[in-house]
């Protein structure tokens, strides 16, 4: 089976078997600027440019720069300024570490105002290649297509083939780009250790549990959840992120159906995917997450069942035919499909891992880098 590349065609060589190349092996030096990699690590936007920086860092010189203050993060210079980065600290900053490369993650996407950033990031670093990073798909007016067309950086990425498409009728050049898993981080463990799991985060270790971690948030679609929870036949557990506005109603409806809800900022995240009998993401709107669903392929990689929405590029890269693999396309068919994968007895390998194998993040930063440094 060809395996998508997410750079605009097919391939039988997955993103995690990319051969080496004497452009993206050699040592660049590389700045991520983003107004959010300053949060905490558990919204889309802030973790995807954290993840590609640590492996970016594994084998060039790596700068990332945090343009609106938050808790701070390892490794990230926070540089408050105007949005516009029109700012003395900041360029000062970027001239003394000369980048071969900037790559600007705009927490707002692929705004106008997102190409005018970019544009005078070039204007600070005129030899530096600079890539713009869109994890949700936006859309313009005439005029701003006309602003887009005469803003735009070397390299724009997107998360979609319809969002290259788009970009390219700009007349951008365009890559898509998918998200990364810390494979290592992020692995299956025996069935003592998911017990032992269940036990210290307070949680029945004899009930099948189905989870889903994202913002608190109706767009979501985590109501179902509380579905799940009122059966009995399962238990349902919500990590939400700590970056974003909660809806407290939303909250309170979920605990009152038996939903067990986590709102702080968990540094082991992977636990709760590693103690759950099931992954469920029932997300429609493109306006509620990155199009390439970071906790999908974290659910994956620790080989758990996923039931999930026809999100984004997820239907081209995973099989509509696997057993531990169901897409659904309303709430009761996410119901359903998650309550069966409970009521299938005790825990088996689903199978699943491989289809996040190809996805690490060395290999998506080796791409990046590429594609950056590669004209066509």
């Amino acid at each position: 089976m060809s395996r998508p590349t997410m750079s605009g065609q097919a391939s039988d060589v997955g993103p995690g078997e990319l051969g080496p190349s004497s452009q993206a092996m050699r040592l660049r030096r590389v700045v991520l600027v983003g107004e959010g990699l300053a949060g905490r690590p558990d919204e889309g936007v802030t973790k995807f440019g954290l993840c590609l920086a640590g492996a970016l860092r594994r084998r060039h010189a790596v700068e990332v720069i945090a343009t609106r203050p938050g808790p701070g993060n390892p490794g990230v210079t926070t540089i408050p300024g105007p949005r516009t980065l029109f700012s003395p600290r900041l360029w000062g900053r970027l001239r003394a570490f000369r980048p071969d490369i900037i790559i600007y993650i705009p927490s707002a996407s692929t705004t106008v105002w997102s190409f005018a950033r970019a544009g005078v990031l070039k204007t600070c670093c005129p030899h530096a290649t600079v890539v713009l990073v869109g994890l949700q798909p936006r859309t313009h007016s005439r005029l701003e297509a006309l602003l887009v067309r005469s803003l735009a950086p070397e390299l724009v990425y997107v998360q979609s083939e319809s969002g290259r498409r788009y970009y390219e009728g700009m007349g951008c050049r365009v890559r898509t780009i998918p998200s990364g898993v810390d494979l290592g981080r992020f692995r299956p463990v025996p069935a003592e250790v998911r017990r032992q799991l269940r036990l210290a985060y307070g949680l029945n270790p004899d009930l099948p549990l189905v989870f889903h971690a994202g913002h608190l948030k109706a767009g979501r679609g985590v109501g179902i959840l509380g579905d799940l929870a009122r059966t009995g036949f399962c238990q349902a557990l919500l990590l939400t992120s700590s970056s974003t506005a909660p809806d407290p109603e939303l909250g309170a409806s979920l605990r009152a159906a038996g939903v067990r809800v986590f709102n702080e900022f968990q540094p082991q995240v992977e636990h709760f995917y590693q103690l759950a009998d099931c992954y469920v993401f029932p997300v429609q709107s493109a306006a509620h997450s990155v199009e390439m669903p970071l906790s999908v392929l974290e659910a994956l990689a620790c080989d758990l069942p996923v039931v999930l929405t026809r999100f984004g590029p997820l239907p081209a890269i995973l099989p509509a035919d696997h057993p531990a693999i169901r897409f659904a396309d309303t709430a009761g068919e996410l119901t359903a499909a998650a309550l069966s994968v409970c009521n299938h007895g005790p825990r088996v390998p689903a199978g699943t891992r491989q289809f996040a194998a190809p996805f690490s993040w060395d290999a998506i930063a080796h791409q990046v880098i590429e594609h950056a440094l590669c004209p066509h």
